[in-house]
């Protein structure tokens, strides 16, 4: 619930708690002015990454109320991919954590996949060798 007198950090700082509060895979930080977030979606069926967004809100703090009137505009550098690889996760900021929980999940997410694929394969093999077991049995049962 934002007021029209609040003053644009106290409606940074509600929107960042909102979004953190969510628990959708997103992350929102507030420090003065600035609103950082990050975000990651997930990938498509070739593996390619569908959402992957990091970026930074500057608010005019002289200003009062929230949205445009608040003046939130948004930095000409906002949009940046995110870290994608477990070896980049720095966890020395807030933002960084959360960027380094989105980056843990989705490796996991790619573990899981590969476990699923590699037990597929083992269960094909097991039942090809039970199967190749029983044709030799019935072979030798059949001669006698």
């Amino acid at each position: 619930d934002m007021k029209g007198n609040e003053t644009a950090e106290q409606a940074a700082a509600k929107i960042a708690a909102a979004v953190n509060d969510a628990n959708v895979g997103i992350g929102a930080f507030s420090d003065g002015d600035t609103i950082s977030y990050v975000s990651k979606a997930g990938k498509d069926g070739s593996g390619a990454i569908t959402s992957a967004v990091s970026g930074v809100v500057i608010a005019d703090t002289g200003s009062t109320g929230v949205g445009t009137a608040a003046g939130v505009t948004p930095s000409a550098t906002a949009f940046a991919k995110t870290n994608d690889t477990v070896a980049k996760i720095d966890i020395s900021t807030a933002k960084g954590a959360q960027s380094a929980v989105l980056v843990i999940d989705e490796a996991i997410k790619q573990i899981d996949a590969q476990r699923a694929d590699l037990g597929a394969v083992q269960n094909r093999f097991d039942n090809t060798i039970n199967n190749l077991k029983n044709i030799g049995e019935n072979v030798s049962a059949a001669r006698g």
